[in-house]
């Protein structure tokens, strides 16, 4: 080999050296920047899922300070008949609202902007509600706890339903957020009334303070989704560096509610949702039926019993929406809800007859003066009861959204709060009629 012939083979093998230096570092530089970017919308990912549940306690804080005075507006008004009355204008006005939902919010849209028209329904009842919950302690009579009351359901629902429509087009599983952070605002009077002492026989300052932590709730949350709902432009003219952000998502979910409402969906998945829509109403509704039946009967016991039942309600609702929360947590936007877990949801909508049973026979008892006065059972079997509901309704929301395509989730989640809503509605009446019924008889 010549000396001309080795220098040669040298210079190959530095180049062939070299070459392969730069392949290293571009494949080490890719995987650094593929890291970052995961790393970047998983912090996405966590921050919309915030958004999304504080505007969902933002939403109930106040409404349910509102349901858990039942003890005291029964003392202050002397009356063991306006909690039910209390229940049917709240769960009557939740489902008219809806219903207004449902007939004219596209027509908003379509007129204002999707934007325009989801900021409104969301930041302004929040504003609204923080006015409510400075009224609400100094109600005096019936009538102006039940005007407060429907004012609070409508204003509480628009934001939340909402929200959660929202939510299912931002990530799947997102109107479970939604619905977890709502219930997290209703647990929250599980710790803030034994915290600050309010009960049936509080005087009115303790009444504020507990009221002004629930507005409290409902500012920071408002305020949180109102922060990154200002700062969501144009989908258009957002750049692949901002669709990671979080306001960069709710443009992109801006635009993709405009464009469901542009383009017809395709026969073939319209049917798929009119089949799967059908199943999920009936069973929603069953669920809901089963949770509320029981309420008219809480004030056949005494006031810190009924009040003690609908803590439990509301703990019970935030421990089920969370379990629900944390199983819905693995699937993906083309994930299905795997066969098992709905088998499991209609089997507890059923199973949930037992304890229902239980707890209205245990209170027509307590309205007879037969029982003891221990009632530790029954507080678990009602947190019981009204867990497994809040998790079979998360979960069944998730199944009906993730049967649909991401334009179609916004309309099947509307549908899914209507269905619950008739449910929690004739439930109440249903109650309502059975227990005056027997006094009647009585």
């Amino acid at each position: 080999m010549t000396t001309s012939d080795a220098k040669q083979d040298t210079q190959a093998d530095l180049d062939a050296a070299e070459l392969d230096g730069l392949l290293g570092s571009t494949t080490d530089r890719f995987r650094q920047e593929t890291r970052a970017d995961d790393v970047e919308a998983g912090r996405a990912r966590i921050m919309v899922r915030f958004a999304l549940f504080s505007v969902g306690v933002g939403a109930n804080s106040v409404t349910s300070c509102y349901l858990a005075s039942v003890g005291f507006y029964e003392e202050r008004l002397h009356s063991k008949e306006v909690f039910g009355f209390q229940m049917l204008v709240f769960q009557g006005v939740m489902l008219f609202t809806i219903m207004l939902q449902h007939l004219y919010d596209d027509h908003f849209e379509q007129r204002h902007g999707v934007r325009t028209a989801f900021g409104f329904r969301i930041i302004c009842p929040g504003i609204a509600q923080l006015a409510l919950a400075f009224l609400m302690p100094y109600c005096s009579s019936p009538s102006q706890v039940l005007i407060l009351g429907a004012l609070g359901s409508f204003l509480s629902t628009s934001q939340w339903s909402t929200a959660a429509q929202l939510g299912s087009v931002l990530l799947p599983g997102g109107s479970v957020m939604v619905g977890a952070g709502s219930m997290a605002g209703s647990a929250s009077t599980v710790f803030t009334a034994p915290l600050v002492g309010f009960g049936p026989s509080s005087d009115m300052r303790t009444a504020i303070v507990f009221y002004g932590i629930g507005a409290l709730l409902t500012a920071v949350g408002t305020g949180i989704f109102c922060f990154y709902h200002m700062m969501a432009t144009d989908a258009a003219e957002t750049d692949d560096s901002q669709r990671q952000s979080i306001s960069g998502r709710l443009s992109i979910s801006y635009q993709a509610i405009e464009e469901s409402q542009e383009l017809a969906a395709s026969s073939d998945s319209q049917g798929h949702t009119r089949v799967s829509s059908t199943m999920v109403t009936v069973l929603l509704f069953c669920n809901t039926f089963t949770s509320f039946f029981a309420t008219p009967f809480f004030t056949l016991a005494t006031p810190h019993q009924s009040q003690a039942l609908m803590l439990r309600k509301l703990g019970g609702d935030a421990i089920g929406r969370f379990t629900a929360l944390t199983h819905s947590s693995k699937y993906g936007r083309t994930s299905t809800v795997e066969p098992w877990v709905r088998s499991l949801c209609v089997g507890l909508s059923i199973f949930k007859v037992l304890p229902m049973l239980y707890i209205v026979h245990w209170l027509q008892e307590a309205g007879m003066g037969v029982v003891a006065s221990d009632d530790s059972r029954l507080n678990l079997v009602a947190l019981f009861m009204f867990s497994i509901g809040s998790y079979a309704d998360g979960m069944l929301n998730v199944d009906a959204q993730l049967l649909v395509p991401d334009g179609q989730r916004k309309s099947v989640t509307r549908a899914n709060v209507l269905s619950a809503a008739s449910g929690a509605l004739v439930a109440v009446l249903a109650g309502m009629s059975v227990r005056h019924g027997e006094d009647y008889v009585r």
